[in-house]
């Protein structure tokens, strides 16, 4: 039965998805030695146990739903749901190869420099599952969209201003040469950002439709295209500002469907849904013409315009680039300004398209002459020159750099799923499952582990270091190593049933012969890329780089197929433009995501943001499918009406048992969708409480112990405030497009006001009780913990904050829905506090705690700097109170205690218990991860020290375990480096 309290958990559900794709891009934390993915992983999964507490209240509540049919009737009904069967498969491989794991616990919890392990993955399916059975009404969709985007803007804002050397923070690395935002990296802020664009184009698209086409309320819609312009604009500036090759390669993949897409769905839109004919193929490779002469206009326009003004700033200030920047832009707007005109005209629908796989051709044929596969050419060797563009033109250099590296790593993973000794050391311990570790895997983030035993010795001298490699630049590779053929083969049903799916709402794939098409060109394609390099080279290993990129290949075929061929087929349930307009961004974004993590490696963000798509995606068609029979049944009065009148109670009782019986498998999957509309209330609160979010933890990130307001030219401030205005501008300028759908009266300055009082009074609050924690730490403490404890409490004041946050959206988004429910079922009162005590152990155990002990390894390492080694090692056994099945905090104190003992200043009796004590905390560490290398390496290291300093005979200890970390690793003890 429906509680007000089962109302409300569905509500703080909500609250739960829209805070993990607000935190997880834009939390760090510097009061950690790891500062960036760890700690945003962490947020993730306490805001993950949250959802699942609010969702088991929700259940107990309501009550399994009544139905006619059996449990395995319901199961396979579920399982024959878009995109179930792929993202259970993908979870079973994943826990299967965590049990059989070369080191399970690893597997399960991270590693400690990921944290990605079987645990956080689950977390993500979690996040996907609740979005399919919880995102119910198009309003959820616009606020998760508009949350996506306006998360994006302190992102790239924050990227900006660490280019031009404004950055409020001191890091220790270079962030202006290339930037790393909130992210810690070049690569993982760039990885992030073209998730995002494809989302933004989708909207600055529907925004300019709406203002073409709308003939009220258009200054609205003009706001929110001139907001998106520059939201699109900072975004794409700051994956440039990046200069990460994969993901700029990732953008490009996905503007090229973007807007493949974009051409076709004009197409289909056209009246004449037949076939092309010659004339018209014709006309489309003559668009080609028009397209390159005002293309050059403009950007022959904008190269002068840049120029000029350069010279005029030049006179005051060093510039240099101006002109490139402005050619650019008049490029891009003859290039789109062109494709727009014929749009607006209706002129060209049917054969506009013709000229984008073109223009694709061309680009490729220019990316590979840039990387000097076509000869050498002087007028190329000065385009590598020119900043940004010369990067590109690194892409298939595999003889140097990072691009070596990455080949060094690919055939290593393919030497370790090849059948082997298996991995250990002789007479100690090794692989029991060795046999089955080219089905299984090694195990999510074991590959550290793993591949030491293949590590090619040239990648040291290339990559300058001997540690072992945790992941391979490469999801296909990674999916092999960690969770073997059968993840590999989960992984492309998962990618390949998310591209089928998705141009199957679009209303691209009609027929079952069209499907059948569809499957037939994209594996054929696949194949064929992945067989090219085995024929030029002669081995596989660029096979994982040739495999999705056939995929892609094969996709943009079949679209040029169907599109060549037309579509007459008429979709029984079709979609709106809107929706489409969305799919269209989503699924581009899906495909940028897919192509770069071929260069690089998902991260916290990429992997939320994945499977947060994907559940709305699945979502929007449920969403489509629910309101389609909703408009069937509404038809129903008006056929029967005089029965409808007179037997009012069970003529409602036979249809709502009808369509039981008619999508009893729908419902049972998915569970009866919500009808009521949101009010203006519930809708602006919703969106002032999510820009709360966002500036919260922009206070906690850079309002810091040291923080100063005027620092980096008052930056903080104008990041903050530009982020602000964006959502401002989005809220008010979405809400007079809504006021019609709202009853009563709604003024535009009430929404204004609403918005900045909903965000910045809770803002306000954090802030001050922020700021006393802040003086708190700045006063110090007498006691070296009680100092630390402060900054512990700084974050669990942080995370209080945000679950309270959390509540509140629950409560604003069941505003006046309450009425007539009964407030909860009383009976169940006593199964709550036992499951609030558990959500708080698990929060507080496995995420919070591991994120305190990071906070005690920082406190620990400045005592350490400090030469403080009692203080620097009784901070560190905190770190190792509250995690001890991490051997990372081990090593730490072992290494505390070895650079005690070398302190000459110390008593001889001093420093042989320091050795002694550091022994013992060093074993301690290989015991608990057998299979590291580095722990291995660090006793022989050790030994041989103690050697020095204390007895001979330790000589023979290092030499055992100098051994040992050869036979673990196939290299020479020299190869084998302690990660400090």
């Amino acid at each position: 039965m429906k509680t007000k309290l089962s109302v409300f958990c569905n509500r703080v559900i909500e609250a739960g998805w829209l805070a993990a794709i607000v935190g997880v891009p834009l939390f760090f934390n510097i009061y950690t030695a790891r500062t960036f993915e760890p700690d945003k992983i962490t947020l993730m999964r306490s805001i993950v146990t949250v959802m699942i507490f609010a969702w088991l209240i929700k259940l107990i509540e309501q009550g399994l739903t009544k139905s006619d049919t059996s449990f395995r009737e319901r199961f396979i009904a579920w399982l024959k749901r878009p995109m179930i069967f792929p993202t259970l498969l993908i979870s079973i491989i994943y826990i299967i190869s965590t049990a059989f794991s070369i080191s399970p616990a690893v597997s399960f919890w991270g590693s400690y420099q990921r944290l990605q392990g079987t645990y956080t993955f689950l977390s993500y399916m979690v996040i996907f599952a609740m979005m399919v059975a919880n995102m119910t009404t198009r309003e959820q969709v616009d606020r998760f969209i508009t949350t996506v985007i306006i998360t994006s803007v302190p992102v790239a804002l924050y990227g900006i201003i660490q280019k031009n050397g404004l950055d409020p923070l001191p890091w220790a690395g270079d962030v202006q040469k290339r930037v790393a935002s909130n992210m810690g990296n070049a690569i993982f802020v760039a990885s992030y950002l073209i998730m995002i664009i494809p989302i933004t184009i989708s909207r600055l698209v529907t925004s300019m439709k709406r203002m073409i086409t709308s003939e009220t309320h258009s200054w609205a819609n003009t706001f929110l295209a001139s907001t998106y312009i520059f939201v699109l604009a900072i975004q794409v500036i700051t994956v440039i500002y990046s200069k990460s090759r994969g993901p700029q390669l990732g953008l490009l993949g996905a503007g090229a469907l973007i807007g493949l897409l974009f051409l076709i769905l004009l197409r289909q839109k056209a009246d004449d849904k037949s076939m092309l004919s010659v004339a018209e193929v014709g006309q489309g490779l003559g668009f080609v013409a028009i397209l390159g002469i005002a293309t050059a206009i403009l950007g022959g326009i904008g190269f002068g315009v840049g120029k000029g003004l350069e010279s005029m700033l030049a006179i005051r200030w060093e510039v240099d680039g101006i002109y490139l920047f402005f050619a650019a832009v008049g490029t891009l707007m003859g290039f789109i300004g062109v494709y727009v005109y014929f749009a607006i005209r209706n002129q060209g629908w049917r054969w506009m398209w013709i000229s984008w796989p073109i223009i694709g051709v061309m680009a490729i044929v220019f990316i590979l002459a840039l990387n000097g596969l076509m000869g050498d050419n002087p007028y190329l060797d000065k385009l590598r020159q020119v900043p940004y563009l010369g990067r590109l033109g690194q892409i298939t250099d595999t003889e140097g750099g990072t691009g070596k590296v990455r080949v060094l790593i690919w055939e290593g993973v393919i030497e370790l799923i090849k059948p082997h000794e298996p991995l250990g050391v002789e007479g100690e311990f090794d692989d029991d499952f060795n046999i089955i570790r080219p089905l299984i895997g090694y195990g999510p983030e074991s590959m550290f582990n793993a591949f030491a035993y293949v590590y090619p010795p040239e990648l040291a001298q290339v990559e300058a270091r001997g540690s072992s490699a945790d992941r391979s630049h490469n999801e296909t590779m990674d999916s092999l190593a960690m969770t073997g053929i059968y993840g590999f083969i989960a992984f492309y049903l998962l990618m390949g049933s998310l591209f089928f799916y998705a141009l199957k709402w679009l209303g691209w794939v009609p027929t079952r012969q069209s499907a059948m098409w569809l499957i037939g060109i994209m594996s054929a394609c696949g194949l064929i890329g992945a067989l090219i390099p085995y024929f030029i080279q002669g081995d596989f290993v660029l096979s994982a780089v040739g495999l999705p990129y056939g995929l892609f290949a094969g996709l943009v075929m079949y679209l040029c197929g169907q599109a060549f061929m037309g579509n007459t087929e008429i979709e029984s349930k079709p979609i709106s433009t809107t929706n489409q307009i969305l799919l269209i961004g989503l699924l581009s974004a899906f495909l940028g995501h897919f192509l770069e993590v071929h260069f690089v490696f998902s991260i916290a963000a990429t992997y939320t943001y994945f499977w947060a798509y994907l559940g709305l995606m699945v979502a929007m068609s449920r969403i489509a499918e629910m309101e389609s029979e909703k408009k069937e049944l509404v038809t129903i009065p008006n056929v029967v009406p005089k029965v409808e009148e007179k037997t009012h109670e069970k003529p409602r009782g036979r249809r709502r048992r009808g369509r039981s019986r008619n999508d009893s498998s729908s419902t049972a999957a998915w569970g009866a969708i919500d009808a009521n509309g949101e009010t203006w209330q519930m809708w602006t609160g919703s969106q002032g409480l999510t820009m709360a979010i966002i500036l919260i933890i922009l206070i906690f990130n850079f309002v810091t112990v040291q923080f100063d307001p005027t620092h980096g030219g008052y930056s903080f401030w104008w990041m903050t405030g530009i982020t602000f205005l964006v959502g401002f501008s989005i809220t008010v300028s979405s809400a007079a497009n809504k006021i019609k759908d709202w009853h009563g009266d709604v003024s535009l300055v009430a929404v204004g006001g609403m918005y900045v009082i909903t965000a910045l009074s809770y803002a306000g609050l954090y802030a001050v009780v922020h700021g006393q924690q802040r003086a708190s730490i700045q006063r110090g403490a007498a006691d070296v913990i009680t100092s630390a404890n402060k900054v512990v409490g700084m974050l669990n004041g942080f995370y209080i904050a945000l679950f309270l946050l959390m509540l509140i959206i629950g409560f604003t988004l069941v505003w006046g829905q309450l009425q007539g429910l009964q407030t909860w079922q009383m009976d169940n009162w006593w199964l709550y506090p036992p499951l609030i005590l558990i959500m708080l152990v698990v929060i507080s155990m496995k995420n919070i705690d591991v994120v305190k002990a990071d906070i005690y390894l920082k406190e620990g390492e400045r005592f350490r700097g400090a030469k403080k080694w009692d203080s620097a090692i009784r901070v560190h056994k905190e770190s190792i109170s509250v995690d001890r099945d991490e051997d990372f905090y081990y090593l730490m104190l072992a290494l505390d205690y070895q650079l005690k003992a070398q302190d000459n200043k110390l008593t001889q009796e001093q420093r042989m218990s320091a050795w002694n004590e550091g022994e013992r905390i060093a074993l301690r560490a290989r015991e608990i991860n057998l299979y590291n290398p580095d722990n291995t390496g660090n006793m022989g290291r050790y030994y041989f020290t103690l050697a020095q300093v204390k007895s001979p005979e330790y000589y023979n200890d290092a030499i055992d375990f100098f051994e040992k970390a050869i036979w673990v690793t196939r290299l020479p003890p020299q190869g084998i480096s302690q990660k400090h």
